[in-house]
C-alpha cells in the first residue's frame, strides 16, 4: 500500500471529544488506496455543533447540526478536497445507533471520503445503492486489517 503521495492534514478545532488523531490518516489512506486513487490532497476538520450547523445551512440549506460534510475542491491533476467532521454528534449518534465512537467516527469518514471521490447517495437510488454497499466494504476491511479497538 503505497500512500505516499497522500497529503492528509488534520486540523482539530473541538475540544469536546478527545481520541487519536492517528486513525484519520490511517482510515482516508486506507479508502484512497482502495480506490486506487494515486495522489490526492485531503484536509479533515474537527469542528464544534455551531461549526457544521452553520456550514451545514450555508451548504446544504439544511437548519440543523450534521455529522459529516464533504468539499470537493478539484480533481486534476489529483483528488483535492476537505472533510468536516463534528465528533461531538458521531458521539451522541453511537450511543442512537448502539455503536462505538471509533466504528461511527471511522464509517463517517469512509463516507466522507467516499463523497470526494466522486460516489453519491441523494442523486437516485442506484448511485446509493453502490456507495453504502462500498462504505460498507471498506469499513469491514479497515477493520479486519488493522488491530483498533
Amino acid at each position: 500500500m503505497m500512500d505516499s503521495n497522500y497529503e492528509i492534514e488534520v486540523a482539530n478545532l473541538q475540544d469536546k471529544v478527545n481520541f487519536d488523531e492517528e486513525i484519520i490518516y490511517k482510515v482516508v489512506s486506507f479508502v484512497l488506496s482502495e480506490e486506487n486513487i494515486d495522489e490526492a490532497e485531503i484536509s479533515v476538520a474537527l469542528v464544534e455543533i455551531d461549526e457544521i450547523l452553520k456550514l451545514n445551512e450555508e451548504y446544504r440549506k439544511i437548519s440543523q447540526p450534521t455529522d459529516v460534510l464533504s468539499f470537493l475542491y478539484d480533481l486534476i491533476p489529483y483528488i483535492s478536497g476537505e472533510i468536516v467532521i463534528c465528533p461531538e454528534y458521531v458521539k451522541e449518534q453511537a450511543l442512537e445507533v448502539g455503536t462505538s465512537f471509533l466504528e461511527e467516527f471511522v464509517m463517517l469518514l469512509v463516507h466522507g471520503t467516499l463523497h470526494l471521490l466522486g460516489y453519491e447517495h441523494e442523486t437516485n437510488d442506484k448511485d446509493a445503492e453502490l456507495m453504502w454497499k462500498r462504505q460498507k466494504e471498506l469499513v469491514e476491511k479497515f477493520f479486519q486489517q488493522h488491530n483498533i479497538s
